[in-house]
């Protein structure tokens, strides 16, 4: 979400300079060696992310737009 709204604000003002993003998941279209290799026994595991987007999302039609998985958007 973070990312996302980075972007966002990135293209229209260019107000952001840095970021540091903390667990950073960005990309959810697809699944990932690291989800199952590190899904658990940290504080942020993969129960808590997929409770996340089941409340975040609408479908999960939706994992493939780059405000949610951030690196499929463009690069301006």
């Amino acid at each position: 979400l973070a990312a996302g709204l980075s972007q966002a604000l990135c293209r229209m003002e260019r107000i952001i300079s840095q970021q540091v993003l903390f667990y950073p998941m960005l990309d959810y279209s697809k699944p990932y060696p690291s989800t199952d290799d590190y899904g658990k026994g940290y504080l942020m595991d993969r129960a808590l992310c997929d409770w996340f987007m089941r409340h975040h999302l609408r479908s999960l039609d939706e994992m493939g737009d780059p405000r949610i998985s951030p690196v499929l958007g463009e690069v301006s």
